[in-house]
């Protein structure tokens, strides 16, 4: 009998939305002291290309491919 096809998998979603769910506790996302483990603010950030340096926006969500 053959072997069956590999599962597809999903794109994984990141973002500030998809880690404060995850996280257990959102506010701790606005805490400078807060744990590694909630991330950084440049994790969320989308900066702009042609200018380097300069932040454009906050990803709520991020679809990895």
């Amino acid at each position: 009998m053959p072997t069956p096809p590999p599962l597809l998998q999903r794109p994984e979603v990141q973002g500030v939305v998809p880690q404060a769910v995850r996280g257990g506790n959102p506010f701790q996302m606005l805490n400078p002291w807060a744990p590694a483990r909630y991330g950084t603010w440049v994790e969320h950030t989308s900066f702009d290309p042609d200018v380097p340096g300069k932040w454009k926006g906050i990803k709520l969500f991020e679809i990895l491919f």
